[in-house]
């Protein structure tokens, strides 16, 4: 009984990723722009996860590079902002 649910419910989520990858896919695609990869990755299962993996840590890297510019900023902060960045860049690195 629970099989059947699952496979009910995969097709469900499938189903619902592949039309928001065609929707989102559909701008692109007449412009020319997008490769087949970026469609690709956008029509997957995890899309939502990549969206929120780039929507998480894209911000905390763009502040921390901007502060790692400044002068006169303590040793140690700057130390942990550049640790910060490292890993945000790896997890949106391994998200892909």
């Amino acid at each position: 009984m629970a099989a059947i649910l699952c496979g009910g419910i995969g097709e469900v989520c499938k189903g619902i990723c592949n039309g928001i990858g065609k929707v989102i896919c559909l701008p692109c695609k007449s412009c020319g722009i997008a490769t087949a990869e970026v469609c690709d990755i956008m029509s997957t299962p995890f899309c939502f996860y990549l969206s929120v993996a780039f929507g998480l840590n894209l911000p905390p890297a763009v502040f921390a590079l901007q502060s790692l510019q400044q002068e006169g900023s303590c040793e140690k902060v700057q130390q942990w902002l550049f640790i910060n960045v490292a890993l945000c860049v790896v997890n949106i690195a391994m998200a892909l």
